[in-house]
C-alpha cells in the first residue's frame, strides 16, 4: 500500500516498523499528486510487490525498494495527468458528483444508440 500526503497533516504522524517514509527534498522532481497516482499503478505496483517477501505479513526492505525504478515526465505532463485522474477519482468516489454524472452518461448513450437504431439504417 502507498500514500502521498498532499496535504500538511493537522496531527503528528507516527510510522511502525512495517512502513517507510520518504520526504521530497526536490518538490520539483514530482508533484504529489501525480506520485499518489503513479505510486498506485499497475507497473510500480508490480515493482515493489516483486520486492517484498513474507507469509502473512510482507517486508521490503529499503535496498531492494531502492531499485524501484519511477518514470519522471516533464512537469507540465504530470500536472496533467494528476488532473485528469484527480477528476475521475472524484467522479468515482464522491457519490454527490459521480451519480449523477453516470447517470447523465448513461442518458447520453441511451440517446445515441436509440437514435442510431431508430433510424433504421445498417452499418456494416
Amino acid at each position: 500500500m502507498t500514500s502521498v500526503l498532499t496535504v500538511h497533516p493537522k496531527e503528528n504522524l507516527y510510522l511502525n516498523s512495517f512502513c517507510f517514509g520518504f520526504r521530497l527534498n526536490d518538490k520539483s522532481i514530482f508533484l504529489p499528486d501525480f506520485l499518489k497516482h503513479l505510486l498506485r499503478s499497475k507497473s510500480i505496483r508490480t515493482q515493489i510487490v516483486k520486492a517484498a517477501n513474507g507469509v502473512t505479513r510482507f517486508n521490503v526492505s529499503k535496498k531492494v525498494l531502492a531499485k524501484v525504478v519511477l518514470p519522471i515526465p516533464p512537469m507540465q505532463e504530470q500536472i496533467r495527468i494528476a488532473t485528469i485522474l484527480d477528476n475521475f477519482e472524484r467522479l468515482v468516489n464522491d457519490i454527490s458528483d459521480g451519480i449523477p454524472a453516470e447517470i447523465e452518461a448513461r442518458r447520453k448513450q441511451y440517446e445515441y444508440y436509440r437514435n442510431k437504431l431508430l433510424t433504421f439504417k445498417r452499418t456494416a
